[in-house]
């Protein structure tokens, strides 16, 4: 019970840290949809005819801006489709792996994720050891309580070197 009032009060924490992020990146992209489909359009009579001397970035932005203005419904149709791939993805095997190592090695999000999971295997293990369970069986009780596969393979490591007669330290 008390692990796991710890493990919640760990994803409160981290919840309450990622939604001021969140926020600002859908508030973001709000602002960068007005601005290609409501400021933009207002700008692009005055380069009409003279498309070939604007950059390839102003030209890319008023092709979009004409493309989400004019088949904004492809555009919603398309994101869904793509959330929905993305999510039916995530659930296989290979995007399991990619989510997993994603969440280890993202820039902002991997160092997070690993104390998290480091906290979490250490706080595991260590209850199990403070209440006498062999260190073998805590080992395989702790493998079996993470969810990421590199962190479960990493305790995979140690049980087999353990199992050897080696210590923990040199795993």
């Amino acid at each position: 019970v008390e692990m796991r009032e710890k493990k919640e009060a760990l994803v409160a924490q981290v919840r309450a840290a990622l939604t001021y992020p969140i926020i600002l990146a859908v508030i973001s992209l709000i602002v960068i949809v007005f601005v290609l489909t409501g400021v933009l359009p207002k700008f692009m009579p005055l380069f009409e005819g003279k498309e070939e001397i604007l950059p390839g970035s102003t030209r890319f932005l008023m092709a979009t801006s004409e493309s989400i203005r004019h088949f904004w419904w492809a555009w919603i149709i398309g994101i869904g489709a793509f959330a929905v791939a993305a999510r039916a993805g995530l659930r296989s095997g290979p995007g399991q792996w990619l989510s997993d190592k994603l969440a280890l090695t993202a820039p902002v999000v991997g160092a997070l994720t690993n104390k998290v999971l480091t906290g979490q295997l250490l706080r595991t293990l260590g209850h199990l050891l403070e209440s006498h369970v062999v260190l073998l069986d805590a080992l395989k009780v702790t493998r079996s309580t993470l969810q990421n596969r590199f962190y479960r393979q990493l305790v995979e490591q140690v049980l087999e070197v353990v199992q050897g007669g080696g210590r923990v330290a040199h795993a």
